[in-house]
């Protein structure tokens, strides 16, 4: 399981680096201009926790995704460290691979009450996601948003995917340890030169919804 879990962290940083590269490449082509959110090689030189962080996450959430390739599962949490990923090395979080994760989560459901369930989770995370991303808009006062709209989709996919109870559980956990984290960086005088992506702190949230609430 360890070294499963290693290699998979390996492979799920990697992909988010071309996954990077290539929307980066897309919206250029599409939009003829590039996307300044995404600076990636201006600020990959300050993550080397990202693979220890991704391989403490599959060791957490082993149970979820030991089913491997033939379990959509699977391929779910890996689009949710991937995405991940993606915005600890870049501040952000593109709606493109939000379609793809959208459809594992769907292909999963089987049942009437399935459907139920994460209609409701997706949508009950989903409204107070939003009205978090409201009061922040509107208290922020720098450029630089500290909660963005990626970010209320994020957690909307975790209540899909995990139902209501779940969903509110991880994003909780993940917004307190956030916050935890920011007050630490404020009393060390660090706040001003840091951005924090909250979408690593959502799957801390799932990480311990999984191995201790549930």
């Amino acid at each position: 399981m360890l070294f499963y879990s290693f290699l998979l962290s390996i492979l799920d940083v990697s992909i988010s680096v071309v996954f990077i590269i290539l929307i980066s490449r897309l919206r250029i082509r599409l939009f003829r201009k590039t996307t300044s959110k995404i600076q990636f090689f201006k600020t990959s030189h300050k993550h080397s926790w990202i693979i220890p962080f991704n391989f403490l996450i599959l060791i957490a959430t082993y149970h979820i995704w030991s089913g491997g390739i033939k379990d959509f599962a699977f391929f779910t949490m890996m689009l949710l460290i991937i995405l991940s990923n993606i915005d600890i090395l870049t501040y952000f979080l593109p709606l493109e691979p939000f379609f793809t994760l959208i459809i594992t989560i769907l292909l999963q459901i089987h049942t009437a009450q399935q459907w139920s369930e994460k209609s409701i989770g997706f949508l009950s995370t989903a409204a107070i996601l939003y009205l978090v991303y409201i009061i922040s808009n509107r208290s922020e006062q720098k450029k630089e948003i500290g909660f963005g709209f990626g970010d209320v989709i994020y957690g909307s996919c975790l209540g899909m995917n995990l139902g209501w109870y779940g969903g509110l559980y991880s994003i909780s956990f993940g917004l307190i340890i956030s916050g935890l984290y920011a007050a630490i960086l404020m009393l060390l005088g660090k706040e001003k030169d840091s951005r924090i992506p909250l979408s690593p702190f959502f799957l801390v949230g799932l990480a311990i919804y999984e191995r201790i609430i549930k």
